[in-house]
């Protein structure tokens, strides 16, 4: 049986799409990817394809979107469309929308394979576990399927699906996901959440290192890559684990790579064991340097000292910090966020990277905003970006959005950060956004994220996607 993943590329590689399409391939079905950013042709090379199954997966904010290119399918083409991603999963009501036959909530690999397997016998489909289906105007809410305990089970992402795309194949940076699940329980995240959907199961699964290895020894003999990227929310779960792998991935891959980590969980043993292994960046959140904020309201246990103590040993062990910010929080004032600014000089972060505070639904910050009655009257829809603007009924909303635009760079310069509070009160937006864009691009290349030849294609990406306009 036929199925396509629809997509757009945004410089990394779509791990949820590549891995339901790695399973649904062991069992002997056909996948391709089409996507909207890279192929000016896209829509008449899925109908070309004639799939019997259509799926997306879509984040809060851009659920209009991939509704209008799925209305665009469903005139000229008889499918059934798939939604799975963190939007259905929590406003599960999206089944209602026009056009959308299916929606996943969580996981998906077991549960779309026993929807295609089960099209294919022309069986009923109305009662799948881990699907909302809708069919002859009724909808069919059916319960959440277990998670898979066993990651070992599940195939490495299929790489092939993406490298038709030449922006893909030219990727010098391979993402690699050795973990699900993670137990922390921060209120803007949609973690907990998560868990809650799947209670009375085991939160963090993790693969084992030989599986892990083998996926890492098949990326270095088949794709150019000079990094990998651990794209694990708690990397550092189970310290003997990661010494264990960082043993093994000096001796048998013995290439630079990055990992997302908490930061008050790095020692000095595990420190040393990254740095051994080829570790050259660690990501971590500050969120914010406001303390009622960061314990209290976001619930991200970690004290100042923490993160400077942190910090200390991974640049003792000449690791580069990537670190994570929001501005426009509940309760926060400019004051707060400039003194998360200077957190981030104190602990000589090499790049701070910052986004606008949204209330995603499924997060129990969101329910925090509407009881302090933060929300606009009116629905307001989620911007796609979370780097554009503030929803909330906040004060100094667009001094905000301009201070997202100079974080990064006041971060680092001790000039642009006195002239911050006056920069952010010119409004100069557009301006802005471009000073903000170039030199997250520089720092990027700074970090190894990209080099000289995917700046290249990631213009040309954009200018193309500008030109086909929009859908």
């Amino acid at each position: 049986m036929k199925i396509a993943f629809i997509s757009e590329f945004y410089g990394v590689e779509p791990l949820g799409i590549m891995s339901l399409s790695a399973f649904l391939k062991k069992h002997g079905h056909q996948t391709e990817l089409f996507d909207i950013r890279l192929d000016s042709t896209w829509k008449e090379s899925v109908l070309k394809y004639q799939p019997t199954i259509i799926c997306y997966s879509i984040s809060t904010g851009s659920e209009t979107k991939w509704l209008k290119i799925n209305s665009l399918l469903k005139k000229e083409h008889k499918f059934v469309s798939f939604f799975g991603g963190m939007h259905p999963t929590f406003e599960p009501t999206f089944i209602k929308e026009e056009g959308v036959d299916v929606i996943c909530r969580g996981e998906g690999e077991y549960s779309l394979l026993e929807l295609v397997e089960t099209l294919r016998s022309k069986k009923p489909i109305e009662h799948i576990e881990g699907l909302w289906i809708k069919k002859d105007g009724k909808t069919f809410s059916n319960p959440m399927r277990k998670w898979e305990q066993n990651l070992d089970l599940f195939p490495s992402p299929d790489r092939e699906l993406i490298a038709k795309y030449p922006s893909y194949k030219k990727l010098k940076r391979r993402s690699v996901l050795t973990i699900r699940g993670c137990s922390f329980s921060c209120t803007y995240c949609f973690n907990p959440g998560y868990n809650k959907l799947y209670a009375g199961q085991n939160i963090i699964r993790r693969r084992s290192i030989d599986h892990v290895i083998e996926e890492l020894k098949a990326i270095k003999a088949n794709y150019n890559t000079e990094r990998i990227q651990f794209v694990d929310d708690v990397f550092l779960f189970k310290p003997d684990w990661v010494i264990e792998f960082c043993k093994r991935y000096a001796q048998e891959i013995n290439l630079p790579f990055a990992i997302h980590a908490r930061v008050e969980l790095i020692t000095p043993e595990l420190a040393t064991a990254l740095k051994e292994a080829g570790c050259c960046l660690c990501v971590f959140a500050i969120e914010t340097a406001h303390l009622p904020n960061r314990l209290g309201l976001l619930k991200r246990n970690m004290t100042d000292e923490q993160i400077v103590r942190g910090a200390e040993l991974l640049k003792k062990n000449k690791i580069k910090i990537y670190t994570q910010n929001m501005v426009g929080l509940p309760n926060e004032t400019l004051e707060d966020a400039f003194r998360t600014i200077d957190l981030n000089r104190k602990i000589k972060a090499d790049y701070s990277w910052v986004s606008i505070f949204q209330p995603y639904p499924g997060t129990e910050l969101l329910e925090k905003v509407k009881e302090l009655g933060l929300l606009p009257n009116q629905d307001e829809a989620l911007p796609e970006s979370y780097y554009d603007k503030s929803i909330l009924k906040i004060k100094n909303k667009e001094e905000y959005a301009r201070l997202q635009r100079w974080f990064p760079i006041a971060s680092r310069n001790r000039i642009i950060r006195s002239l911050s509070p006056l920069l952010i009160k010119i409004p100069l937006d557009g301006i802005y956004k471009l000073i903000g864009e170039t030199h997250k691009t520089g720092m990027y290349y700074y970090l190894g994220y990209i080099n000289k030849e995917e700046i290249v294609g990631l213009v040309k990406d954009v200018l193309r996607s500008k030109k086909m306009g929009s859908y």
